[in-house]
Protein backbone atom coordinates (compact mmCIF):
# COMPACT_ATOMS: atom_id res chain seq x y z
CA UNK A 1 0.00 0.00 0.00
CA UNK A 2 2.88 2.38 0.78
CA UNK A 3 4.38 1.89 -2.69
CA UNK A 4 1.03 2.73 -4.28
CA UNK A 5 0.84 5.92 -2.23
CA UNK A 6 4.35 6.92 -3.28
CA UNK A 7 3.44 6.35 -6.93
CA UNK A 8 0.32 8.44 -6.42
CA UNK A 9 2.40 11.30 -4.94
CA UNK A 10 4.83 11.13 -7.87
CA UNK A 11 1.91 11.22 -10.27
CA UNK A 12 0.40 14.24 -8.50
CA UNK A 13 3.80 15.99 -8.56
CA UNK A 14 4.07 15.44 -12.31
CA UNK A 15 0.54 16.78 -12.83
CA UNK A 16 1.34 19.77 -10.60
CA UNK A 17 4.43 20.63 -12.66
CA UNK A 18 2.46 20.21 -15.90
CA UNK A 19 -0.33 22.49 -14.62
CA UNK A 20 2.24 25.10 -13.53
CA UNK A 21 3.84 25.02 -16.97
CA UNK A 22 0.41 25.34 -18.60
CA UNK A 23 -0.55 28.27 -16.34
CA UNK A 24 2.72 30.08 -17.10
CA UNK A 25 2.06 29.76 -20.84
CA UNK A 26 -1.56 30.74 -20.28
CA UNK A 27 -0.55 33.90 -18.44
CA UNK A 28 1.82 34.85 -21.27
CA UNK A 29 -0.94 34.14 -23.77
CA UNK A 30 -3.37 36.34 -21.84
CA UNK A 31 -0.79 39.13 -21.76
CA UNK A 32 -0.49 39.04 -25.55
CA UNK A 33 -4.25 38.75 -25.96
CA UNK A 34 -4.93 41.75 -23.74
CA UNK A 35 -2.26 43.84 -25.47
CA UNK A 36 -3.66 42.83 -28.86
CA UNK A 37 -7.19 43.78 -27.85
CA UNK A 38 -5.91 47.18 -26.73
CA UNK A 39 -4.08 47.62 -30.04
CA UNK A 40 -7.18 46.72 -32.07
CA UNK A 41 -9.23 49.18 -30.02
CA UNK A 42 -6.70 51.95 -30.81
CA UNK A 43 -6.72 51.10 -34.52
CA UNK A 44 -10.51 51.15 -34.55
CA UNK A 45 -10.45 54.57 -32.87
CA UNK A 46 -7.84 55.83 -35.35
CA UNK A 47 -9.91 54.67 -38.30
CA UNK A 48 -12.97 56.50 -37.00
CA UNK A 49 -10.87 59.59 -36.33
CA UNK A 50 -9.44 59.46 -39.84
CA UNK A 51 -12.88 58.97 -41.40
CA UNK A 52 -14.27 61.86 -39.34
CA UNK A 53 -11.44 64.09 -40.57
CA UNK A 54 -11.98 62.99 -44.19
CA UNK A 55 -15.70 63.71 -44.05
CA UNK A 56 -14.84 67.36 -43.41
CA UNK A 57 -11.92 67.39 -45.89
CA UNK A 58 -9.66 68.13 -42.97
CA UNK A 59 -10.03 70.45 -40.03
CA UNK A 60 -8.72 74.01 -39.73
CA UNK A 61 -7.12 75.12 -36.48
CA UNK A 62 -5.87 78.53 -35.45
CA UNK A 63 -2.18 78.79 -36.06
CA UNK A 64 -0.17 79.43 -32.91
CA UNK A 65 3.54 80.11 -32.47
CA UNK A 66 4.30 76.39 -32.09
CA UNK A 67 1.95 75.38 -34.89
CA UNK A 68 3.63 74.54 -38.18
CA UNK A 69 1.94 74.35 -41.53
CA UNK A 70 1.78 71.01 -43.33
CA UNK A 71 4.54 71.46 -45.92
CA UNK A 72 3.57 68.23 -47.71
CA UNK A 73 0.19 69.72 -48.61
CA UNK A 74 2.03 72.60 -50.21
CA UNK A 75 4.03 70.09 -52.30
CA UNK A 76 0.71 68.70 -53.54
CA UNK A 77 -0.37 72.17 -54.54
CA UNK A 78 -2.66 72.69 -51.59
CA UNK A 79 -2.28 75.87 -49.51
CA UNK A 80 -2.87 74.74 -45.93
CA UNK A 81 -3.19 78.27 -44.51
CA UNK A 82 -6.05 80.78 -44.79
CA UNK A 83 -6.52 84.20 -43.24
CA UNK A 84 -9.80 85.13 -41.58
CA UNK A 85 -11.52 88.50 -41.76
CA UNK A 86 -10.35 89.31 -38.24
CA UNK A 87 -6.74 88.67 -39.18
CA UNK A 88 -6.21 85.24 -37.68
CA UNK A 89 -4.31 82.52 -39.55
CA UNK A 90 -5.95 79.09 -39.78
CA UNK A 91 -3.99 76.06 -40.95
CA UNK A 92 -5.39 72.80 -42.34
CA UNK A 93 -4.96 69.58 -40.43
CA UNK A 94 -5.65 66.56 -42.60
CA UNK A 95 -6.03 63.07 -41.10
CA UNK A 96 -2.33 62.18 -41.36
CA UNK A 97 -0.98 65.15 -39.42
CA UNK A 98 -3.86 65.08 -36.97
CA UNK A 99 -3.11 61.46 -36.06
CA UNK A 100 0.61 62.28 -35.82
CA UNK A 101 0.04 65.14 -33.39
CA UNK A 102 -2.39 63.15 -31.25
CA UNK A 103 0.19 60.33 -31.10
CA UNK A 104 2.93 62.75 -30.02
CA UNK A 105 0.72 64.11 -27.23
CA UNK A 106 -0.09 60.55 -26.07
CA UNK A 107 3.56 59.46 -26.19
CA UNK A 108 4.63 62.53 -24.18
CA UNK A 109 2.24 61.44 -21.43
CA UNK A 110 3.71 57.92 -21.45
CA UNK A 111 0.83 56.44 -23.43
CA UNK A 112 0.44 54.66 -26.74
CA UNK A 113 2.08 56.05 -29.87
CA UNK A 114 0.89 55.28 -33.36
CA UNK A 115 1.65 56.28 -36.89
CA UNK A 116 1.07 55.41 -40.50
CA UNK A 117 4.07 53.97 -42.35
CA UNK A 118 4.75 53.07 -45.96
CA UNK A 119 7.54 51.56 -48.00
CA UNK A 120 7.19 54.62 -50.33
CA UNK A 121 6.23 57.43 -47.97
CA UNK A 122 5.53 60.99 -49.04
CA UNK A 123 6.75 62.15 -45.62
CA UNK A 124 10.21 60.73 -44.74
CA UNK A 125 9.06 60.55 -41.11
CA UNK A 126 6.63 57.83 -42.27
CA UNK A 127 9.46 55.53 -43.35
CA UNK A 128 9.27 52.15 -41.55
CA UNK A 129 11.68 50.90 -38.91
CA UNK A 130 12.88 47.25 -39.10
CA UNK A 131 9.77 45.90 -37.34
CA UNK A 132 7.43 47.90 -39.56
CA UNK A 133 9.34 46.98 -42.74
CA UNK A 134 9.04 43.30 -41.83
CA UNK A 135 5.33 43.79 -41.13
CA UNK A 136 4.80 45.46 -44.52
CA UNK A 137 6.54 42.56 -46.26
CA UNK A 138 4.30 40.10 -44.42
CA UNK A 139 1.18 42.11 -45.29
CA UNK A 140 2.20 41.90 -48.94
CA UNK A 141 2.11 38.11 -48.54
CA UNK A 142 -1.37 38.19 -47.01
CA UNK A 143 -0.73 38.53 -43.26
CA UNK A 144 -3.49 40.30 -41.35
CA UNK A 145 -1.42 41.57 -38.41
CA UNK A 146 2.07 41.38 -36.91
CA UNK A 147 2.91 41.72 -33.22
CA UNK A 148 5.98 41.38 -30.99
CA UNK A 149 7.09 42.39 -27.49
CA UNK A 150 10.23 44.55 -27.35
CA UNK A 151 12.16 44.66 -24.08
CA UNK A 152 14.02 47.91 -24.35
CA UNK A 153 16.07 49.56 -21.61
CA UNK A 154 13.22 51.67 -20.25
CA UNK A 155 10.21 49.38 -20.33
CA UNK A 156 8.66 46.56 -22.36
CA UNK A 157 6.62 47.70 -25.37
CA UNK A 158 4.02 45.85 -27.38
CA UNK A 159 4.55 46.48 -31.09
CA UNK A 160 1.53 45.93 -33.30
CA UNK A 161 0.97 46.60 -36.98
CA UNK A 162 -2.08 46.20 -39.19
CA UNK A 163 -2.26 46.69 -42.98
CA UNK A 164 -3.69 49.91 -44.34
CA UNK A 165 -5.44 49.68 -47.68
CA UNK A 166 -6.31 52.65 -49.84
CA UNK A 167 -9.80 54.13 -49.86
CA UNK A 168 -11.23 57.22 -51.53
CA UNK A 169 -9.61 59.60 -49.09
CA UNK A 170 -6.15 58.39 -50.09
CA UNK A 171 -6.46 59.36 -53.75
CA UNK A 172 -5.94 63.03 -52.94
CA UNK A 173 -2.34 62.39 -51.93
CA UNK A 174 -1.50 58.98 -53.37
CA UNK A 175 -1.69 57.63 -56.89
CA UNK A 176 -2.99 54.21 -55.92
CA UNK A 177 -5.90 51.91 -56.57
CA UNK A 178 -8.66 51.64 -54.01
CA UNK A 179 -8.12 48.48 -51.95
CA UNK A 180 -4.42 48.22 -52.63
CA UNK A 181 -1.89 47.96 -49.80
CA UNK A 182 -0.66 51.47 -49.20
CA UNK A 183 1.07 51.02 -45.86
CA UNK A 184 0.43 50.04 -42.29
CA UNK A 185 -0.76 51.42 -39.00
CA UNK A 186 1.95 50.87 -36.41
CA UNK A 187 1.43 51.09 -32.65
CA UNK A 188 3.74 51.08 -29.63
CA UNK A 189 1.87 50.24 -26.44
CA UNK A 190 3.77 50.46 -23.12
CA UNK A 191 2.99 47.29 -21.17
CA UNK A 192 5.16 47.72 -18.08
CA UNK A 193 2.20 47.58 -15.71
CA UNK A 194 0.69 44.66 -17.58
CA UNK A 195 4.01 42.77 -17.49
CA UNK A 196 4.37 43.50 -13.77
CA UNK A 197 0.90 42.09 -13.13
CA UNK A 198 1.83 39.07 -15.23
CA UNK A 199 5.06 38.52 -13.30
CA UNK A 200 3.19 38.84 -10.00
CA UNK A 201 0.66 36.26 -11.20
CA UNK A 202 3.48 33.94 -12.26
CA UNK A 203 5.17 34.38 -8.90
CA UNK A 204 1.96 33.47 -7.07
CA UNK A 205 1.52 30.44 -9.33
CA UNK A 206 5.15 29.39 -8.72
CA UNK A 207 4.85 29.84 -4.95
CA UNK A 208 1.61 27.87 -4.88
CA UNK A 209 3.20 25.17 -7.01
CA UNK A 210 6.28 25.01 -4.77
CA UNK A 211 4.12 24.78 -1.64
CA UNK A 212 2.06 21.98 -3.17
CA UNK A 213 5.22 20.27 -4.43
CA UNK A 214 6.81 20.65 -1.00
CA UNK A 215 3.80 19.07 0.66
CA UNK A 216 3.87 16.25 -1.87
CA UNK A 217 7.60 15.70 -1.34
CA UNK A 218 7.14 15.74 2.43
CA UNK A 219 4.26 13.30 2.12
CA UNK A 220 6.25 11.10 -0.25
CA UNK A 221 9.24 11.16 2.08
CA UNK A 222 7.02 10.18 5.00
CA UNK A 223 5.45 7.37 2.99
CA UNK A 224 8.82 6.17 1.73
CA UNK A 225 10.22 6.28 5.26
CA UNK A 226 7.25 4.29 6.53
CA UNK A 227 7.74 1.85 3.66
CA UNK A 228 11.44 1.48 4.50
CA UNK A 229 10.58 0.88 8.15
CA UNK A 230 7.92 -1.65 7.15
CA UNK A 231 10.37 -3.42 4.86
CA UNK A 232 13.00 -3.41 7.59
CA UNK A 233 10.51 -4.86 10.08
CA UNK A 234 9.45 -7.46 7.54
CA UNK A 235 13.08 -8.32 6.82
CA UNK A 236 13.86 -8.64 10.52
CA UNK A 237 10.78 -10.81 10.91
CA UNK A 238 11.91 -13.04 8.05
CA UNK A 239 15.39 -13.28 9.57
CA UNK A 240 13.86 -14.16 12.90
CA UNK A 241 11.66 -16.81 11.29
CA UNK A 242 14.70 -18.25 9.54
CA UNK A 243 16.62 -18.45 12.83
CA UNK A 244 13.86 -19.25 15.31
CA UNK A 245 11.84 -22.31 16.18
CA UNK A 246 8.22 -21.28 15.65
CA UNK A 247 6.74 -23.28 18.56
CA UNK A 248 9.16 -22.46 21.37
CA UNK A 249 10.71 -19.22 20.13
CA UNK A 250 14.17 -20.73 20.63
CA UNK A 251 17.01 -20.65 18.14
CA UNK A 252 16.49 -23.41 15.56
CA UNK A 253 18.93 -26.18 14.64
CA UNK A 254 20.74 -24.31 11.88
CA UNK A 255 21.23 -21.17 13.95
CA UNK A 256 22.24 -22.94 17.18
CA UNK A 257 24.92 -24.90 15.33
CA UNK A 258 26.18 -21.65 13.80
CA UNK A 259 26.30 -20.01 17.25
CA UNK A 260 28.05 -23.07 18.65
CA UNK A 261 30.73 -22.80 15.96
CA UNK A 262 31.21 -19.06 16.65
CA UNK A 263 31.48 -19.60 20.41
CA UNK A 264 33.90 -22.49 19.90
CA UNK A 265 36.17 -20.34 17.71
CA UNK A 266 36.07 -17.52 20.26
CA UNK A 267 36.86 -19.97 23.12
CA UNK A 268 39.76 -21.43 21.15
CA UNK A 269 41.25 -17.95 20.58
CA UNK A 270 40.92 -17.02 24.27
CA UNK A 271 41.74 -20.50 25.60
CA UNK A 272 38.40 -20.56 27.45
CA UNK A 273 36.49 -23.77 28.28
CA UNK A 274 33.17 -24.37 26.53
CA UNK A 275 30.66 -27.21 26.82
CA UNK A 276 27.63 -28.37 24.94
CA UNK A 277 24.67 -30.39 26.26
CA UNK A 278 21.80 -32.12 24.54
CA UNK A 279 18.57 -32.51 26.53
CA UNK A 280 15.68 -34.78 25.57
CA UNK A 281 12.18 -34.92 27.07
CA UNK A 282 11.61 -38.45 28.38
CA UNK A 283 8.67 -40.46 27.03
CA UNK A 284 7.48 -37.50 24.99
CA UNK A 285 5.74 -39.75 22.45
CA UNK A 286 3.46 -41.09 25.21
CA UNK A 287 2.28 -37.54 25.95
CA UNK A 288 1.37 -37.00 22.31
CA UNK A 289 -0.29 -40.40 22.01
CA UNK A 290 -2.33 -40.12 25.23
CA UNK A 291 -3.25 -36.40 25.29
CA UNK A 292 -2.69 -35.29 21.73
CA UNK A 293 -0.20 -33.03 20.02
CA UNK A 294 -1.54 -29.84 21.66
CA UNK A 295 -0.50 -31.33 25.01
CA UNK A 296 2.92 -32.13 23.56
CA UNK A 297 3.27 -28.55 22.29
CA UNK A 298 2.31 -27.28 25.74
CA UNK A 299 4.97 -29.44 27.38
CA UNK A 300 7.67 -28.29 24.95
CA UNK A 301 6.86 -24.62 25.56
CA UNK A 302 6.71 -25.14 29.33
CA UNK A 303 10.02 -27.01 29.37
CA UNK A 304 11.54 -24.18 27.33
CA UNK A 305 10.34 -21.56 29.82
CA UNK A 306 11.74 -23.42 32.85
CA UNK A 307 15.08 -24.08 31.20
CA UNK A 308 15.51 -20.47 30.11
CA UNK A 309 14.77 -19.34 33.66
CA UNK A 310 17.66 -21.44 34.98
CA UNK A 311 20.22 -20.58 32.32
CA UNK A 312 22.69 -17.74 32.65
CA UNK A 313 22.48 -14.65 30.43
CA UNK A 314 25.41 -15.80 28.26
CA UNK A 315 24.20 -19.38 27.83
CA UNK A 316 22.60 -20.26 24.50
CA UNK A 317 19.68 -22.63 24.05
CA UNK A 318 18.04 -23.94 20.91
CA UNK A 319 15.70 -26.64 19.69
CA UNK A 320 17.23 -29.06 17.21
CA UNK A 321 14.13 -31.08 16.44
CA UNK A 322 11.26 -32.95 18.08
CA UNK A 323 11.76 -32.94 21.84
CA UNK A 324 15.54 -32.34 21.76
CA UNK A 325 17.27 -29.16 22.94
CA UNK A 326 20.90 -27.98 22.69
CA UNK A 327 22.47 -25.76 25.33
CA UNK A 328 25.82 -24.07 24.73
CA UNK A 329 27.68 -22.93 27.86
CA UNK A 330 30.55 -20.55 27.01
CA UNK A 331 33.42 -20.08 29.49
CA UNK A 332 32.24 -23.11 31.45
CA UNK A 333 34.26 -26.13 32.56
CA UNK A 334 32.90 -29.66 32.21
CA UNK A 335 32.23 -29.94 35.96
CA UNK A 336 30.28 -26.67 36.01
CA UNK A 337 28.37 -27.73 32.90
CA UNK A 338 27.36 -30.99 34.60
CA UNK A 339 26.16 -29.04 37.65
CA UNK A 340 24.11 -26.73 35.40
CA UNK A 341 22.68 -29.69 33.48
CA UNK A 342 21.63 -31.41 36.70
CA UNK A 343 19.97 -28.20 37.87
CA UNK A 344 18.01 -28.09 34.65
CA UNK A 345 16.98 -31.73 35.08
CA UNK A 346 15.77 -31.12 38.63
CA UNK A 347 13.91 -27.95 37.66
CA UNK A 348 11.93 -29.80 35.01
CA UNK A 349 11.22 -32.92 37.00
CA UNK A 350 10.52 -31.42 40.45
CA UNK A 351 7.18 -29.78 39.70
CA UNK A 352 4.51 -31.37 37.46
CA UNK A 353 3.04 -29.46 34.53
CA UNK A 354 -0.73 -28.92 34.52
CA UNK A 355 -2.45 -29.34 31.19
CA UNK A 356 -6.23 -28.91 31.18
CA UNK A 357 -6.45 -30.12 34.77
CA UNK A 358 -4.13 -33.09 34.21
CA UNK A 359 -0.80 -33.26 36.03
CA UNK A 360 2.09 -34.19 33.78
CA UNK A 361 5.35 -35.29 35.42
CA UNK A 362 8.00 -34.51 32.82
CA UNK A 363 11.68 -35.44 33.11
CA UNK A 364 14.80 -34.73 31.06
CA UNK A 365 17.74 -36.86 30.03
CA UNK A 366 20.85 -34.82 29.30
CA UNK A 367 24.18 -35.59 27.66
CA UNK A 368 27.13 -33.24 28.23
CA UNK A 369 30.42 -32.90 26.31
CA UNK A 370 33.34 -30.53 26.58
CA UNK A 371 34.69 -28.98 23.38
CA UNK A 372 38.46 -28.91 23.04
CA UNK A 373 40.41 -26.41 21.00
CA UNK A 374 41.05 -28.99 18.30
CA UNK A 375 37.63 -30.67 18.33
CA UNK A 376 34.95 -29.67 15.87
CA UNK A 377 31.30 -28.78 16.35
CA UNK A 378 30.05 -31.99 14.82
CA UNK A 379 32.36 -34.02 17.03
CA UNK A 380 31.13 -32.27 20.17
CA UNK A 381 27.48 -32.79 19.15
CA UNK A 382 28.22 -36.44 18.43
CA UNK A 383 29.82 -36.98 21.85
CA UNK A 384 27.01 -35.12 23.67
CA UNK A 385 24.47 -37.18 21.76
CA UNK A 386 26.28 -40.38 22.73
CA UNK A 387 26.15 -39.28 26.37
CA UNK A 388 22.43 -38.59 26.01
CA UNK A 389 21.93 -42.05 24.58
CA UNK A 390 23.63 -43.56 27.65
CA UNK A 391 21.37 -41.46 29.90
CA UNK A 392 18.38 -42.95 28.13
CA UNK A 393 19.79 -46.47 28.38
CA UNK A 394 20.53 -46.02 32.09
CA UNK A 395 16.94 -45.24 33.01
CA UNK A 396 16.39 -41.66 31.87
CA UNK A 397 15.96 -38.54 34.08
CA UNK A 398 19.72 -38.27 34.47
CA UNK A 399 22.82 -36.47 33.21
CA UNK A 400 25.65 -38.29 31.42
CA UNK A 401 28.94 -36.92 30.13
CA UNK A 402 30.97 -38.17 27.23
CA UNK A 403 33.29 -41.18 27.61
CA UNK A 404 35.90 -39.17 29.45
CA UNK A 405 33.39 -37.66 32.00
CA UNK A 406 31.32 -38.95 34.88
CA UNK A 407 27.60 -39.39 35.43
CA UNK A 408 25.44 -37.83 38.15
Amino acid sequence: MGANQVCLCLGISTINIAITYYLFNRVDSLLLRQARQEALAYIDLLNHTRMWNNEYDGVYVEKQKETKSNVYLKKLGINPDIKTADGRILTLRNHAIMIKEISERSETDGGTSYRAVSLQPINPASAPDPFEANALNQFAKGALEVAIIENNKKSPVFRFAAPFRADGSCLECHAVKIGSLIGAVSLKIPITELVNHTQTTKLLIALTSFVILGLIIATSYGLIWRLVISLDIAQQHLIQLAQTDELTGLTNRRSILKRLKEEHERAARNHDPICVMIADVDFFKKINDSLGHPAGDYVLKSVTARMKAELRSYDIIGRIGGEEFVVVTPNTSLDDAVILADRLRKTIGSVPFIYQGTELLVTLSIGVAEMGASSGVEDAIKRADAALYRAKQCGRNRVEVDDEGESS
